[in-house]
């Protein structure tokens, strides 16, 4: 819709530097036209990076191409003295996106039926050279450019361009919102992947850890104004960890033999990420905060329940797609007035309890295994004080959340049940 506004109003055709009449008949001076021209190329650019960034994650075609004019726009907002200091990093969001942008074309992104097998050399080629470029970009950049947000835009894209060294064991469609994890990875056993596979592999496990790193080292301030984009990145992060798990159990297949369920740490970072949101939700009821909580522990509930090794017994048909949950059906502040008040109170004790925590809270990992944490350990603040993960369960369930988890699959919010 942005788009097409700029389109209507002109953002896209160059400006001409004839004189504007004001009100009182006097006339612009040449500072207040490259003004107006600095404010139109940063228009014309925010909305290019917000259109590409959505057809990214969606897997759709774009409707916006870079174009000659977004490159004299992106040298414009560089050089001229009107720019503003957040300028040098919205043209830095603008490069990253153009490399993306052009991968994306390069190997069919927006149809993953002809995207090709990462086996073939061509595919093997041109991701690595795209790869080179993420690499120079970052390293071209300023001091102070590289802030959490971008760090996380950065790492997403990378990957997203090896993503599809995972397909051997994972359908491509389940990479696209709202995702799909199954609780049986579909890869059949075969050949030896070859040595390429094993590098692509270990991008996207490392680049993935770096996404929800990034992620959780927001503060609760940043956290609460970072764009939904950003929170659907990090639940596709999760995603992509958690089939990575799922692979790591099953030996039999391909990525199997490659990977070491303990590594991937999809557990450990499942229960930092509960625990970060649930700051974010704040004493304010943040609603994006509290939407991809929800998602996230529905993820993590879902992977102590089918995230097991592959010879335990387990139905196939089992999975869940998380961002289902982010339809209004499903928004834990659309109730009946008769139940805002309990609604209210029970975000509020969730908010105390996490507030009582304080910011040094440390959740426990067991690196030993892919199973959870061991639910026996107690959570340690800076204070000395601790406190249980039976005993949040306990005072989660006695405020009436797990209603408000209550999302359409039956799971259990007593952490003492879950195996240790």
């Amino acid at each position: 819709m942005a788009w097409s506004m700029a389109l209507d109003i002109g953002l896209d055709r160059k400006l001409r530097p004839s004189p504007v009449v004001m009100h009182d008949d006097q006339t612009l001076g040449s500072t207040s036209l490259e003004t107006a021209l600095v404010e139109e190329r940063r228009s014309l650019l925010s909305c290019y990076i917000m259109c590409c960034m959505v057809s990214t994650a969606l897997r759709r075609p774009t409707m916006v191409r870079f174009s000659t004019l977004m490159g004299e726009s992106v040298d414009l907002l560089e050089t001229s003295k009107y720019s503003r200091a957040t300028d040098r990093r919205l043209c830095a969001w603008v490069r990253l996106q153009r490399i993306m942008e052009q991968y994306s074309t390069a190997i069919s992104w927006d149809d993953p039926a002809n995207m090709g097998s990462f086996a073939e050399p061509r595919v093997q080629y041109t991701t690595g050279g795209f790869h080179k470029q993420l690499k120079d970009w970052k390293e071209s950049l300023a001091p102070g450019v590289l802030n959490q947000s971008l760090s996380i835009f950065y790492h997403v894209n990378i990957v997203y361009m090896h993503e599809l060294a995972m397909y051997v064991d994972h359908d491509p469609e389940d990479f696209k919102p709202p995702f799909v994890v199954k609780s049986v990875a579909c890869g059949e056993g075969g050949e030896n992947l070859l040595p390429v596979y094993i590098d692509a592999i270990s991008t996207v496990q490392s680049s993935t850890q770096a996404l929800l790193d990034a992620f959780l080292a927001l503060d609760i301030e940043n956290l609460q104004a970072l764009p939904i984009v950003n929170y659907v990145r990090v639940t596709y992060g999760v995603v992509v960890l958690t089939k990575l798990s799922l692979s790591a159990m099953a030996a039999e297949n391909p990525l199997g033999r490659l990977l070491d369920v303990r590594d991937i740490q999809a557990a450990a970072y499942q229960d930092k990420l509960v625990t970060h949101l649930a700051r974010g939700i704040g004493s304010k009821q943040f609603r994006v905060a509290s939407k991809f909580f929800m998602i996230i522990f529905k993820l993590r509930s879902w992977y102590v329940k089918y995230g097991v090794p592959a010879d335990q017994v387990v139905k196939e048909e089992e999975q869940i797609e998380p961002c289902i949950y982010l339809g209004p059906e499903h928004d834990p502040y659309a109730h009946p007035s008769g139940d805002d008040e309990q609604l209210s109170h029970s975000f509020e004790r969730v908010d105390n309890l996490f507030s009582s925590l304080g910011n040094g809270l440390i959740l426990p990992q067991n690196t030993s295994t892919s199973m959870p944490m061991d639910i026996g350990s107690e959570l340690t603040m800076p204070t000395g004080a601790n406190i249980s993960l039976a005993d949040m369960s306990s005072f989660v369930s006695g405020s009436n959340f797990d209603g408000l988890l209550d999302l359409g699959m039956d799971f259990d919010l007593d952490f003492g049940s879950w195996p240790g």
